[in-house]
């Protein structure tokens, strides 16, 4: 589900939203073609999620775009928290975009938020189109920490705390 939360959030839970088939660069081609799964917003959920948006776009030319994967999808066979399947995607455009990737410090003091108010969310992953750059932080045990380069170039499916690093 791609969600785009300019709106409230009563607006949200009565918004139908659709899947737009998603382009998704330098991806493993099962990862590209996986359709998103539905995203389990609660209250606090939704909230949570609408702010983290609005905290990137306010002051900022940037506009975010979230999405939800199931981590199996995305390449995780085991490792994450079982209780929380559900990586949240936000994809992010305009001029400002790339200052939020180079912010270690807002990426994770958001995503520790997500991942608090969202219990089926895990890792929340922050990607830039172009030039293609994605980051990632997740929970692993009681922290959010960012997510390393998997040692192995030939790593398809990397560890729970690796990512796989298109460079």
């Amino acid at each position: 589900m791609i969600l785009r939360l300019s709106t409230s959030i009563p607006q949200l839970a009565q918004q139908t939203l659709a899947i737009a088939g998603l382009s998704l660069l330098s991806m493993p081609t099962a990862i590209a073609q996986a359709e998103p799964t539905d995203f389990s917003l609660s209250r606090d959920c939704a909230a949570s999620l609408s702010q983290m948006i609005s905290d990137i776009e306010t002051g900022r030319t940037a506009e975010v775009v979230a999405t939800d994967y199931a981590l199996a999808d995305w390449g995780y066979s085991e490792g994450y928290p079982a209780t929380a399947p559900q990586a949240a995607i936000l994809r992010l455009s305009g001029t400002a975009a790339p200052s939020v990737m180079n912010s270690p410090r807002l990426m994770n003091t958001l995503s520790d938020r997500l991942i608090a108010d969202c219990t089926a969310v895990s890792l929340v992953i922050f990607q830039l189109d172009q030039p293609f750059s994605e980051v990632m932080y997740g929970r692993v045990g009681d922290r959010v920490v960012p997510f390393s380069c998997a040692e192995s170039a030939d790593s398809t499916y990397p560890s729970w705390g690796e990512r796989v690093c298109w460079q």
